[in-house]
């Protein structure tokens, strides 16, 4: 295997790289589109994961911006 991962996955799913994907008539579960993120259906598993622009005033949770502690909760304890 070389070459880009989504490329490699495209090339062994038959039809993905076409206008439906990998939808198609081949009755394969697979194919079922679903949701993959927002805006985005696939059959293929690729979705954009990339990071999206943030307005700086914006309030992101902790574990969503980098640098920020993360607050863990305790697990529960043996009594």
């Amino acid at each position: 295997m070389s070459g880009d991962g989504d490329e490699e996955l495209q090339s062994s799913t038959p039809g993905s790289s076409g206008p439906a994907r990998a939808s198609g008539e081949m009755g394969v579960s697979s194919e079922r589109v679903g949701p993959t993120g927002p805006g985005q259906e696939a059959t293929d598993g690729l979705r954009d994961v990339s990071e999206h622009e943030r307005d700086p005033d914006e309030e992101t949770l902790p574990e969503q911006s980098t640098g920020n502690p993360e607050d863990n909760p305790e697990g529960p304890t043996d009594s």
